[in-house]
């Protein structure tokens, strides 16, 4: 059943508890009044007598309002949150007025009460915070004492009881819906096995020859007994070619032969099926071949054992497939060569932006021994802006190179420690840029390992970069330890910032490639949106993996793991690429 469905028969029960529930507590305060007047002092008994009389009016008055407005049942949790108030507030004022602190039993049994009216739980969570927010104002108001401190704990435990009440009411009325459904569906089910069988037997035939696949019908002998007006269609024998015939002309042997195998002992009271499906070849009466789909069962009615064979032309629809295949592999072949072609065009395109900026240097020496400062400024700017051209076409071209297979290992023995420190001496100007400290811990047992240094260093230089940039007047640290995975060594490489952090959005999109985890930081924090997808897509090509944990405004923790011995595998670069924020 639809939750919806549930929500709404829990909105029927409540309604149905209103009217009854509103007068018995109607009466109830009626008898309160006549017994404020008797029993309290007088400075009381005219706010409390007054109160459970107006009580009693409102809960009585209930009833002729249902009647005339005819309220639907989305009221009624709203109703019955109501009345949860009025009984709240004559036990909290008795409480406030006359110092009673047994009346703070009656608080508990309202507890206890709204886990049995109100079914859905936002209204039953409502409800019991409600009634804690009153009963520490009163408790606040009136001075804690040891007895309203122990019905503290006791409305606790009320609590506790009405969530168990309220979800065995709610388990019950979803399991006697569940059953009510399955009973009418039951009912259904005959229901329709009457009608059908009620069928005459012509409409029979007509439903059966309207089909657009044929439907043979034969015995344990082969021989086709019944038949539609679609095999006759599609096989090309006339009506009384097919009556009769054995099967053996229509299906492969192999076919005929497996069903044959099947086991012949089968239920003699009731109508059992076995059932296989294939794709085959199939020939018509005029040699023609087609592709099927045949459906084939075996069934015992009785003592007497048939077996069926529905059978689907499937001739268009593997065209139809066929063609789809043929423009995937198209499409796939289309996209390798856009790759390709990304990745041959590395030299080209780097060659004169290298010359750019050789100029730009050149331009920059002869300047020095100029006046102008002009010069120099915008001499400076076309070489920032070379610089900046080739570092996001060579992310560019990474990713190319990588997506088109190119992408090569180059593996050494190396010292882990002494490629760390020159790493963070790399991006230590860029870290003091944003007034942060910036730390390198090597764990014990950090040595060397044999991996392709290069990717490595390109790892740690994306991953510090990239808090450098989102960091701001705090710190950042790469850490070095030893983990053993699967049984194998490995080294964890840990860059821990205490920038901004990312928020759950940011961390579902932060290895796809062109993304950027704050897009109103994007305009004034550069980079190409490409480095921890290169970063992510170099780890799994390195045997490892890269991981993210982040708290939004304290900081993020990227952790790479890398095998210390890389084995030689081929293939490397098949894996998919995901996307990153630098």
């Amino acid at each position: 059943m639809k939750q919806f469905e549930i929500l709404a028969k829990y909105d029927a029960s409540v309604n149905n508890s209103l009217l009854p529930l509103s007068r018995f507590l109607g009466l109830l305060y009626l008898g309160f009044a006549a017994a404020h007047i008797a029993l309290l002092p007088p400075e009381f008994a005219t706010v409390m007598s007054g109160l459970a009389a107006a009580s009693a009016v409102v809960l009585l008055s209930f009833g002729v309002i249902k009647r005339r407005s005819g309220w639907s049942d989305r009221w009624a949790h709203p109703a019955g949150y109501l009345i949860l108030l009025i009984a709240l507030a004559n036990v909290l004022i008795h409480v406030y007025l006359m110092q009673d602190e047994l009346q703070s039993t009656y608080v508990a049994l309202l507890i206890v009460g709204s886990g049995y009216l109100l079914l859905r739980t936002p209204w039953f969570a409502l409800a019991v915070l409600t009634t804690f927010v009153a009963w520490a104002g009163v408790s606040v108001a009136t001075g804690l004492t040891e007895t309203l401190v122990h019905f503290s704990f006791v409305n606790l435990g009320a609590s506790t009881l009405a969530l168990i009440i309220n979800t065995v009411r709610r388990n019950m009325i979803a399991h006697i819906e569940r059953l009510l459904a399955l009973e009418r569906t039951r009912v259904e089910e005959l229901t329709s096995v009457v009608a059908k069988l009620e069928t005459s037997e012509h409409m029979f035939r007509e439903v059966v020859d309207s089909m657009m696949d044929a439907i043979l019908v034969f015995d344990v002998d082969g021989r086709i007994r019944i038949f539609n007006a679609a095999a006759t269609r599609l096989f090309g024998y006339a009506s009384e070619e097919l009556n009769g015939m054995s099967v053996s002309k229509i299906l492969p042997e192999n076919l005929w032969s497996a069903r044959n195998r099947l086991p012949n002992e089968l239920s003699t009271t009731t109508s059992e099926a076995e059932f296989t499906r294939l794709e085959t070849g199939l020939t018509r009466k005029n040699g023609g071949t087609f592709h099927a789909a045949v459906a084939l069962s075996s069934v015992r009615i009785g003592q007497d054992k048939i077996r069926v064979a529905l059978v689907s032309d499937m001739t268009d629809k593997k065209a139809a497939l066929d063609a789809v295949l043929k423009a995937k592999e198209a499409s796939e072949r289309a996209n390798r060569a856009k790759s390709e072609f990304l990745a041959n065009m590395s030299h080209e395109l780097r060659t004169p932006l290298n010359a750019i900026i050789g100029y730009s240097d050149m331009l920059t020496e002869e300047v020095n021994d100029m006046t102008p400062e002009d010069i120099r400024t915008d001499v400076e700017r076309i070489r920032h802006a070379g610089k900046h051209l080739l570092r996001l076409i060579n992310d560019i071209l990474d990713i190319a190179k990588v997506e088109s297979g190119k992408e090569e290992l180059w593996i050494r023995t190396f010292s882990v420690e002494q490629m760390a420190e020159e790493v963070v001496n790399t991006i230590r100007p860029l870290a003091e840029r944003a007034h942060n400290v910036l730390y390198v811990g090597v764990g014990p047992g950090v040595t060397v390992m044999t991996s392709d240094e290069r990717k490595i260093r390109q790892c740690l230089l994306n991953l510090l970069s990239n808090a450098a940039k989102f960091t701001e007047n705090g710190q950042i640290s790469l850490s070095i330890s030893q983990q053993v995975r699967g049984g194998e060594p490995h080294y964890a490489f840990s860059v821990t910032d205490t920038g901004r952090g990312l928020d759950e959005d940011d961390l579902e999109r932060i290895f796809e490639p062109f993304v950027q985890a704050d897009q109103s930081s994007t305009k004034r924090v550069e980079g190409t949106g490409l480095g921890l997808a290169l970063t992510q897509r170099y780890s799994h090509m390195l045997g490892g993996e890269l991981t993210v944990t982040s708290v939004p405004g304290s900081g993020s923790t990227f952790e790479l793991v890398l095998p210390v011995q890389l084995a030689e595998v081929e293939n490397k670069t098949e894996m998919s690429l995901s996307g990153g924020r630098v």
